[in-house]
């Protein structure tokens, strides 16, 4: 491991006092390996609430859609709006909840109704709380004790505007592959052109997406992949970074023009569903006048991206399915024993069987007839 005595960010001396540990890949998508005596602990907290906070947001749907897992914490929920205008929040583990509680004052011959939709018992009972202040004849126990939970499910299919890239996620990107760079031995002051980026917030940029063909050997097939890799040839002075993310995003850095250090070419990779180290190798081997197309985004052909997200999309499209049908045959079967007349130790006779299924059945239909809708 290769210890340096300047911060990557803001040339500080890093010592014991103010030394501190980057994930290599971003927490947030689920990294694993990280690196010391690269950025001071204020800068790491810096770049991690600025540049770090705007790839997470980015990236934040990639992690529900392919359960990413973190090696601490969830994904924050993430803000969808439907084809039919619906604003919900898709949760950690799968699952939605309205964004939003409702509540409707509606006039009637008799004075007014009120229609309250909460995400759960808690603002429910806040929210009647409230309207008691201004209605003192509501009854928040009573009102409390008539609510029912629904379970419903969207009417329209998810609508994303997924972009990736800007000064800020551009120099979390730019940070991982110098801080991969940094712990495969090649000190700081050799990525000149990448720690210039970093410090100069008026730099131009040093990345440049890349999709004309396929840089990884030994990709698994269906795998939103993680990769990272360096390659450094004295020869011709490039010093090359690669940085992937979910198979979908694909960044090519150049460190340096100048790189006078040995022959180097490491890659690193990583499944994030699993946190699981992946052998990968990855083929860098461009001039000054590639770096300078691919900077200018003329190496991403059309249909490019889109044909990278679909070979990722269909495994995570099924295992959400499965997920889902688990979980909404758990929801059935509990439903059906709660409310089939049964006690704990009764026999379970044809009759009561027949009951159990046809009560299972029908808490299960609405997510039938949602997918056959779908299909």
């Amino acid at each position: 491991m290769t210890t340096s005595n300047r911060c990557v960010r803001c040339d500080c001396p890093i010592d014991g006092s103010n030394d501190s540990e980057e994930h290599v890949i971003q927490n947030s998508v689920g990294g694993r390996l990280k690196v010391r005596g690269f950025i001071c602990r204020g800068c790491n907290n810096r770049t991690g609430e600025t540049w770090d906070a705007v790839f997470a947001e980015q990236t934040n749907f990639f992690c529900h859609f392919f359960g990413v897992v973190r090696e601490r914490g969830e994904p924050p929920p993430q803000p969808i709006v439907t084809t039919a205008g619906e604003q919900l929040l898709m949760q950690p583990g799968g699952g939605f909840k309205m964004q939003n509680p409702v509540f409707k004052e509606i006039p009637t011959e008799g004075g007014k109704q009120v229609q309250i939709k909460a995400r759960d018992r808690r603002e429910a009972t806040t929210m009647l709380e409230g309207l008691a202040r201004k209605y003192p004849k509501v009854d928040v126990a009573a009102e409390m004790a008539k609510a029912t939970a629904d379970h419903t499910y969207p009417e329209g299919v998810m609508r994303l505007d997924i972009h990736f890239g800007g000064p800020s996620a551009g120099r979390s990107v730019v940070k991982t592959a110098t801080a991969f760079a940094f712990h495969c031995g090649v000190p700081i002051e050799q990525c000149d052109l990448a720690v210039a980026y970093l410090r100069d917030e008026v730099a131009e940029p040093a990345f440049g997406d890349y999709f004309e063909r396929d840089l990884v050997t030994g990709r698994p097939v269906g795998v939103p992949i993680h990769c990272v890799a360096v390659t450094g040839d004295p020869e011709t002075g490039m010093l090359l970074g690669y940085v992937e993310f979910f198979g979908v995003q694909r960044v090519v850095v150049c460190l340096s023009q100048s790189y006078a250090g040995p022959l180097l070419a490491r890659a690193y990779g990583l499944d994030p569903t699993t946190g699981k180290m992946m052998p990968l190798q990855v083929e860098l081997a461009f001039s000054a006048t590639d770096v300078k197309a691919i900077y200018n985004y003329e190496r991403v052909p059309d249909g490019s991206r889109e044909r990278a997200f679909d070979a990722v999309v269909p495994t995570a499209m099924k295992r959400n399915f499965d997920r889902a049908i688990a979980h909404e045959s758990a929801r059935a079967t509990q439903y059906a024993f709660e409310n089939c007349g049964a006690k704990p130790g009764d026999k379970i006779t044809p009759e009561l069987a027949k009951k159990i299924a046809e009560l299972a059945t029908e808490r299960m239909m609405p997510f039938i007839q949602r997918h056959a809708r779908r299909r």
